[in-house]
């Protein structure tokens, strides 16, 4: 029961300790509200920023081992008769994500 009034609560909890940590930010500083907002903005673009660069990095990391796990398995498959068919999918498609995530990708953020 208490678990479930905790996330029913979560949103307006994590708001507050937002807007009120905005409000320390504003009394800090005594400058006009025109900086205020030009420093958080800029402060909100900054980790946004390094939270795409950590998507990015963990993307290409899940796509690295995705494509090294379907060629070793469809390289098996494939080599042992087991099921050439799907083995052979496996390594076209094992490829074709090792172009787009280690060729595309770069060239594609850059």
């Amino acid at each position: 029961m208490g678990k479930r009034i905790f996330w029913k609560y979560l949103p307006y909890i994590v708001s507050s300790y937002f807007l009120s940590f905005l409000i320390c930010i504003g009394f800090a500083q005594e400058d006009s509200s025109e900086s205020l907002l030009s420093g958080l903005m800029e402060r909100l673009i900054a980790k946004l920023q390094m939270l795409v660069a950590m998507g990015t990095r963990v993307t290409l990391v899940a796509c690295r081992l995705s494509y090294s796990l379907m060629v070793l398995v469809g390289a098996y498959l494939y080599l042992t008769h087991l099921n050439r068919h799907l083995g052979r999918d496996l390594v076209i498609g094992g490829l074709l994500l090792t172009l787009v995530a280690e060729i595309l990708w770069p060239i594609l953020m850059h």
